[in-house]
């Protein structure tokens, strides 16, 4: 069984390649080569049989024990003049890998799956040990009405396929590859689908949530220069297709 605990902390940092002018760091990273500062929020995963006499993975406060004072190096502080970011950039990429590193070894009677580092709902990178995946998160809304002429709509589809109606679709990405290019790629592909109806989309048999996930990964996985991993497409706050 997986327990994730969430962590917060606040800091600044820039990113700068030094052997870059800053023309060439501020072409590539944007504002990102500036000072800046983020409200960053961590989750630290970890997995376990569950104990018969305590009835947990872990009690939550020994975890709370071991990955705060971790936390607490980083929490109020420039990254870059932490000694573990002088020869790497303070990226999300290797802020969880160095949260991971320096928590593992106080984690000895659970596995330590992940550590996922956020700034804002749009953006988040998840480290496992071996890899680092990013996550980009995207909206688009669109008109539809569920039917088929093999079933009864009504029937089977109650209200959905009764009247046209609509939602505001939120999309997570989750891939290896940059993060700029990517979400320009993305973009364009959900523009397509952006305030239409979905019923017209020739390329969608039926306007399900099912085949909207099918033909968004279909259209993600051939963008060359990324490698994409997983999709959560939300329809409403209680309804959510995954791939693969």
């Amino acid at each position: 069984m997986k327990v994730t605990r969430r962590f917060t902390f606040s800091a600044c940092h820039y990113l700068s390649n030094p052997l870059w002018s800053r023309e060439e760091n501020e072409k590539f990273y944007g504002k990102s080569a500036n000072m800046h500062g983020h409200n960053f929020t961590v989750y630290v995963s970890v997995e376990g049989e569950v104990d018969r006499e305590t009835g947990m993975v872990i009690n939550l406060s020994n975890l709370k024990n071991a990955i705060s004072p971790i936390i607490d190096e980083l929490d109020h502080h420039c990254l870059n003049d932490l000694s573990y970011f002088k020869e790497k950039l303070p990226t999300l990429e290797n802020i969880a890998v160095f949260i991971f590193k320096r928590a593992k070894p106080f984690l000895k009677d659970v596995i330590l799956r992940s550590i996922k580092v956020e700034i804002g709902s749009e953006f988040s990178v998840e480290f496992y040990g071996k890899e680092s995946l990013k996550r980009l998160s995207f909206k688009f809304s669109a008109s539809h009405r569920l039917s088929s002429e093999k079933v009864g709509d009504k029937d089977v589809y109650g209200k959905c396929g009764e009247e046209k109606h609509g939602h505001d679709y939120s999309l997570e990405v989750w891939f290896q590859g940059d993060e700029k290019y990517a979400r320009e790629k993305i973009s364009q592909i959900l523009n397509f689908l952006d305030h239409t109806d979905l019923d017209t989309v020739n390329e969608l048999e039926f306007s399900t949530g099912e085949y909207i996930i099918k033909f968004l990964w279909g259209r993600i996985e051939k963008i060359e220069g990324i490698s994409l991993r997983k999709l959560i497409l939300r329809e409403t706050e209680n309804n959510f297709f995954e791939m693969p």
